[in-house]
């Protein structure tokens, strides 16, 4: 099996296993850990990606004083605090830019690798 060079493996049980990577932007904060896991019973593969999220201001318009931006977006974070204790989610989304084609490829062998684990694990070879 070929190494992964891009995505830093921090956990494999078997069943499981935990991957860390970072985005092109630069930021130290925009990490993205990717859990791929093996479940016998159900004979699936299942992945979850833990990314932390952040409220974004887009600074409104350039018309507007700074402090109208800022009130505007400190009243966008009360209404979703609010929505989440409210109703229990809210609607949140992140961007991962891959650093180039071999990082994005890296994170597809990822997946693969597992897939190929449930492959052998139902056919019994090993």
């Amino acid at each position: 099996m070929e190494k992964l060079t891009e995505l830093e493996k921090i956990i494999d049980t078997g069943d499981y296993v935990v991957y860390r990577t970072t985005c092109r932007c630069g930021s130290t904060d925009h990490n993205l850990c990717v859990i791929l896991e093996y479940d016998k019973e159900l004979d699936i593969v299942s992945v979850s990606m833990l990314a932390d999220l952040e409220s974004i201001s887009w600074g409104g318009d350039y018309d507007q004083a700074r402090i109208v931006i800022w009130v505007k977006d400190i009243l966008g974070r009360i209404k979703k605090a609010v929505k989440l204790i409210l109703t229990g989610y809210i609607k949140m989304e992140t961007d991962f830019i891959f650093r180039d084609r071999s990082h994005a490829a890296e994170f597809a062998k990822a997946l693969t690798v597992m897939a190929d684990k449930l492959k052998e694990e139902a056919s019994g070879t090993k």
